[in-house]
Parts: structure tokens; sequence; C-alpha cells
């Protein structure tokens, strides 16, 4: 059977739109986002917050809803690509700037130059 990530978040979605409803007619209103006008009733219905003041706004509903749907409350994810080819860089320049003190060290002093221009290369790019 075909089993879908986003089954625990609708039913999570309908759960609190239920809860929701409820309280509304206790209360008689709904919440509202101050800066997007993003409202409680429009998160339920969408699943989508208007800014990240929502999150604030809307916590004790947004959070069951990204548990459910994620297993995880924080961000646990890749980081954007730029930023790991420079560190992947950054990691090879040091591991670079070591050997060339290990070459340095035991006076091999061509193979030092050598790693040197390398160093220098990556810097370039």
């Amino acid at each position: 059977m075909f089993y879908s990530p986003f089954d625990n978040a609708v039913s999570g979605l309908n759960k609190i739109k239920n809860e929701i409803a409820d309280e509304k007619l206790f209360f008689g209103e709904d919440l509202v986002c101050k800066r997007c006008k993003t409202r409680l009733s429009d998160l339920l219905e969408t699943g989508y917050v208007g800014c990240e003041d929502c999150y604030s706004l809307f916590e004790k509903d947004v959070l069951p809803m990204i548990y459910d749907f994620h297993k995880a409350v924080r961000h646990t994810g890749k980081r954007p690509e730029i930023i790991e080819t420079k560190a992947a860089k950054q990691k090879q320049i040091e591991e670079l700037l070591k050997r060339q003190a290990e070459a340095s060290a035991s006076e091999d002093y061509i193979l030092a130059q050598s790693i040197k221009e390398k160093i220098e290369e990556l810097r370039r790019k």
C-alpha cells in the first residue's frame, strides 16, 4: 500500500481545523497575523503560513503539523549549495596548508612550492 507523508499533515490540519471551528463558535473570532494578514483559518485550509511572524502567532497550531509531517521541529536539512561549495573549498585549503607546513618542515621545498601554487589557485576561484 502506498503511504504518503502528507496523510499525517492533512489529518493533523483537519483535526486542528475542527478544534478551531469549535473555539470560533465559542469565542467568535479568528486569529489574524498583524504583519501579513493571514488568518488561522487560511493556514488550516491551505497549510501555508504567510510570513515568519505567523510561526510565532500560530505556534500551538503549526508545531504539531510540522512535527507530524517531518517528525521533528528543528531544521536539519542541507545547506545551500554555494555555502557547501565554499566550505569544501576552505577545508581543502586548510588541508593543503597543513601539507605545505609538513613539506617545509621536512625541507622538501619543491613540494611546498607546488602546494603553495595549488592554494593560490583555489583562492583565486
